[in-house]
C-alpha cells in the first residue's frame, strides 16, 4: 500500500511539472509491478537530515562503472543513491567542466550555479555525447552527485546557489 501512495505522490508531482503523459506511463508501470508482487526500491528522502553516502552506494557505483555507467550518489536519499545511472562519458565531461569552473572561482564564495550551468552548456552543447544539446539537468544531477562524493559543496546561506570545492579542514 505504501508503494501505491508513493506512486500517487510521484504522479502528482509529474503532473504539476507538466509531465501528464509520463505520469500515465509511470503509474501503469507501477501498477504492473505491484500486480506481479515484485518489490521495487524507490528513492526516498532521508528523514534524519544527514548527507553521508553509505559504502553500499559506492559499491553499487563501482559495479555500474564496470558497465560504463555512473550511479548518481545523493546523500539526501535513503541508501545514498538515485535509482538510475548516467553514461560514464557524459558524467566525466560534465564533471570536468563543473570542477574547472569551481576551481577558477573564489574558493570561499564559490561559483554561481547558474554560471556553472551556462558555461557547461556553452562548452558541451554540440558534443556528440549530448545529442539533445540541453545540459541544465545533467549539470544539476552531476552537481548533486559530486556533493555525495564529497568533491563540492553548496556555499551555506548562498542565494542564488553557489558551489565550491568541499573544504576538508582548516585552510592553510
Amino acid at each position: 500500500m505504501a508503494l501505491a501512495a508513493e506512486a500517487c505522490i510521484a504522479a502528482a508531482g509529474l503532473l504539476l511539472a507538466g509531465g501528464g503523459s509520463r505520469i500515465v506511463a509511470a503509474a501503469e508501470e507501477q501498477n504492473d509491478v505491484m500486480a506481479q508482487g515484485e518489490a521495487r526500491t524507490l528513492a526516498r528522502r532521508r528523514l534524519d537530515g544527514g548527507w553521508e553516502v553509505p559504502p553500499s552506494a559506492r559499491e553499487t557505483d563501482e559495479e555500474d562503472r564496470r558497465r560504463g555507467r555512473v550511479r548518481m550518489l545523493n546523500g539526501a536519499l535513503e541508501g545514498g543513491m538515485e535509482s538510475w545511472t548516467l553514461p560514464l562519458e557524459q558524467w566525466e565531461l560534465v564533471r570536468d567542466v563543473i570542477l574547472e569552473v569551481v576551481d577558477d572561482a573564489d574558493p570561499e564564495h564559490g561559483a554561481l550555479l547558474k554560471t556553472v550551468v551556462a558555461i557547461t552548456q556553452e562548452r558541451l552543447e554540440h558534443h556528440p555525447a549530448f545529442p539533445g544539446g540541453r545540459l541544465t539537468n545533467f549539470v544539476r544531477y552531476v552537481k548533486v552527485d559530486l556533493e555525495g562524493r564529497g568533491m563540492v559543496e553548496v556555499v551555506p546561506r548562498s542565494s542564488p546557489q553557489r558551489i565550491r570545492r568541499k573544504n576538508e579542514g582548516p585552510a592553510g
